[in-house]
């Protein structure tokens, strides 16, 4: 089975003393040992991993061992390393090579699934700033690499840490990317090849652009990872779904932000019934809000699809507003097989439902066509950009009081925007199938079409 995952990640900046630089460290090696070799093909290092890194022929700086075993520890699982000179780590020469990374130069253009690429570390790209092109030449050019070879590593290595010390970085002080205007952003829209996603690091600030580059294709992304000086953060791209997410769900955060204030409904390109299926997944988090035209469209497919006896049984209520909708989140349970989660977390409940009653008493064939309409309103919503979760686990007389019912309710559906990050990995066998969560993540194991076929 061809593995799904890739991960982005830059600016760590180990070593690095602002903020809790172990902690940092101990954080970046969580999520690097939290990355499942059976479904990732590649992590891309974008750059500063190291807050400073000068290696001389017989020596290398000490420390981060755990960092580099956890690297290690993937390759040898499978996964294929690479990384990017950032302007703080230029200096690795042959150390990473020999512990199985490749070195990349940027911009590199690589094909991932059905999408272009356009990868780098993002410092010097693009037109002006000619002072920091020119330190850039001169800490890259070979003459002066030995020239600062020649010194002692307590001496090298006590200058190299210093400067980072006097950066904006060290002093802990922020950037904020002006957009349009940014070296970058212009590289990117005269950049001559067609990709879709633009991906860098360096500028320490978290950016999700709309960009249509010179070669006249779709319009492309611009995505800037930010750092880990506050907390963790990183990119991951699922090529059997088209989803590329960030830590703690900026992205969706982000194109949500652009649809207000453009005042303009985001446009989605037509997906399969593959990629429907594969991002329809029962999400526990929600946010945003989910109007009454938007549940209404959602029922409107039932009268589409089949009937057992075309009895058409089923009818629904729609709920939606904070103040009703308030009414039925204690009445469900969307995590009872993970209850430590105690999910969903405060805030993060359905922004709307749909309770599904039948006018006759539930039999089997209601139960089919319960299955039926759920399915088909569940893989509505997501070509909508909404997710959703089919509940069965709730307190039928209450809710039936609490909504005023007049029928008896048999199920009911969930519905917002997703705010959690769900993948789908490999089943080991039927008696191993139970969901579970790590670092944020949410993991559901599927059996493959071999393990299914008798």
């Amino acid at each position: 089975m061809p593995k799904a995952l890739t991960y982005f990640v830059s600016d760590v900046h180990l070593g690095l003393q602002v903020g809790d630089p172990s902690a940092r460290e101990q954080a970046f090696v969580a999520f690097l040992r939290g990355i499942d070799p059976s479904q990732t093909e590649t992590v891309y290092l974008l750059g500063d991993i190291w807050d400073f890194w000068y290696e001389y022929r017989d020596v290398v700086p000490k420390g981060y061992v755990k960092v580099l075993s956890a690297l290690v520890s993937l390759m040898e699982a499978g996964v294929q390393v690479c990384f990017f000179q950032g302007n703080h780590d230029i200096w690795t020469y042959h150390y990473f090579e020999e512990l199985g990374m490749r070195r990349l130069e940027q911009p590199y253009v690589v094909k991932i699934g059905a999408e272009s690429f356009c990868l780098g570390h993002g410092d010097g790209l693009g037109p002006g700033r000619t002072g920091y092109k020119c330190m850039r030449w001169v800490f890259h050019n070979r003459f002066f690499q030995r020239c600062f070879s020649s010194l002692h590593p307590w001496l090298a290595f006590r200058m190299g840490n210093g400067w980072s010390r006097r950066s904006r970085l060290g002093k802990n002080i922020s950037y904020t990317f002006k957009g349009a205007s940014e070296p970058l952003y212009r590289f990117c829209e005269a950049f001559p090849e067609p990709v879709q996603y633009f991906i860098f690091g360096h500028y320490h600030a978290r950016v999700d652009l709309p960009v249509v580059s010179a070669s006249g294709a779709r319009p492309a992304r611009l995505v800037l990872l930010g750092d880990w000086i506050t907390a963790p953060n990183w990119l991951v791209y699922d090529a059997d779904s088209g989803l590329l997410a960030m830590a703690d769900n900026y992205l969706e955060k982000r194109q949500e932000e652009l649809a207000h204030a453009q005042k303009t409904v985001i446009r989605r390109n037509h997906l399969s019934l593959d990629t429907l299926l594969r991002r329809n997944r029962s999400y526990r988090g929600f946010s945003g809000t989910v109007s009454e035209a938007q549940l209404r469209e959602l029922v409107g497919v039932v009268p589409l699809v089949a009937s057992g006896m075309n009895r058409q049984a089923l009818r629904f209520r729609l709920v939606c507003g904070a103040s009703e909708a308030s009414l039925v989140h204690p009445l469900v349970k969307l995590g009872a097989a993970l209850p430590e989660e105690h999910l969903p977390h405060p805030g993060m409940e359905p922004s709307a439902y749909i309770v599904v009653c039948s006018t006759v008493q539930e039999d089997k064939v209601v139960d089919i066509d319960l299955g039926i309409a759920a399915q088909s309103m569940l893989l509505k919503a997501t070509e909508m950009g909404l997710g959703g979760i089919f509940i069965l686990n709730f307190r039928r007389e209450a809710l039936k009081e609490a909504l005023g019912l007049p029928l008896e309710p048999v199920a009911v559906i969930g519905l917002g925007k997703p705010a959690e990050t769900i993948f789908l990995v490999p089943g080991a066998s039927p008696d191993a199938l139970a969901y579970y969560r790590k670092d944020g993540v949410h993991y559901v194991p599927k059996l493959s079409v071999d393990q299914l076929i008798i």
